[in-house]
């Protein structure tokens, strides 16, 4: 089974290629970025909230819903 998210530099993610939707979410369970896939283009989070700020050093939940609707909560830490 492939990894749910692909690190593909120091703050960028990229989804699965079947990813539909994906969400942050902080400790306190806030959503701090959401988005939505554009076509064929792949989902990326470049670790900025939804106001374009680079999202601090500590633990945060994925939720990643796919395609067929399925979806999975990914919990992760993000370090320097």
């Amino acid at each position: 089974m492939n990894a749910p998210i692909t690190p593909s530099d120091n703050r960028c993610f990229q989804f699965p290629a079947d990813a539909a939707e994906a969400s942050l979410f902080d400790r306190r369970g806030l959503t701090l970025w959401k988005k939505k896939r554009d076509g064929d283009k792949p989902l990326v989070w470049e670790g900025v909230d939804d106001f374009g700020q680079l999202v601090p050093i500590g633990a945060y939940t994925c939720k990643i819903t796919f395609m067929d609707g399925r979806a999975v909560y990914v919990p992760f830490v993000l370090m320097k």
